[in-house]
């Protein structure tokens, strides 16, 4: 499938692309993303939607990646273990504490990326309890759009070596972009549906945040960026 000027991204040669080259892909993944929720939206009450919507877009990923083994083990906030199991709380942390720059799963280990991911965690348990039947779908695309969020900044981070820095600046600017765009939607709802309100307000707290860790962190990939020019240029 192509965008609407036939533009289909090129990864294969995506460890050489400038900034602009990143976003142009990056939008191509966001018009995958709208066409999949319309088109969600549209078939959702029959019974073979996803076979549908598969059909329809083709074999598509947003991103091609390397695969990567992510932890099945995953707690609400890694300052509190209490709802851990105490079998494995140690272990968990021990594995946290081995990895290191250069490691695949050093993302892992960055305030950035962890705060990202437990206010995801959090939003799946709003979605699954506490919002309205006829909110779901909504607290879904929110959902879709947190996890944009957590693998944007995955993807910056990665193993913590920055060889691509431009890709890690592209994907922390998508990432300030998409919180902004979540906080957006949350405040829309949270004026629409007054009881959702308090809880809402808790929600942007932590996105907030977020946006802060983000900015600090981006701000350490330009002056990367421009360390590696100095050594480059010299």
């Amino acid at each position: 499938m192509t965008t609407d000027d036939g533009y289909v991204p090129d990864w294969d040669s995506s460890d050489t692309w400038q900034e602009s080259e990143w976003e142009a892909a990056l939008k191509y993944s966001d018009h995958l993303a709208s066409r999949y929720f319309r088109m969600l939206e549209r078939f959702d009450d029959l019974p073979n939607a996803e076979e549908l919507i598969a059909a329809k877009l083709g074999k598509q990923n947003f991103f091609q990646l390397e695969d990567v083994e992510y932890s099945s083990e995953w707690w609400d906030d890694p300052d509190d273990f209490d709802d851990m199991d105490p079998d494995t709380a140690d272990d968990e942390l021990e594995v946290l504490d081995r990895i290191e720059r250069g490691d695949a799963l050093f993302f892992e280990t960055s305030p950035v990326y962890t705060k990202s991911r437990q206010i995801t965690l959090g939003w799946c348990n709003i979605v699954g309890s506490a919002l309205l039947p006829a909110d779901r779908f909504w607290g879904i695309r929110v959902l879709f759009q947190l996890g944009r969020l957590v693998s944007y900044l995955s993807l910056s981070i990665g193993d913590g070596t920055f060889d691509n820095i431009n890709a890690s600046i592209i994907f922390a600017k998508r990432s300030l972009f998409q919180i902004n765009q979540i906080i957006g939607d949350i405040e829309a709802k949270s004026s629409e549906v007054q009881q959702y309100r308090p809880m809402f307000n808790i929600v942007n707290t932590y996105l907030l945040e977020n946006h802060d860790l983000v900015v600090d962190y981006l701000l350490d990939c330009n002056k990367r960026q421009k360390d590696d020019k100095k050594q480059s240029d010299r």
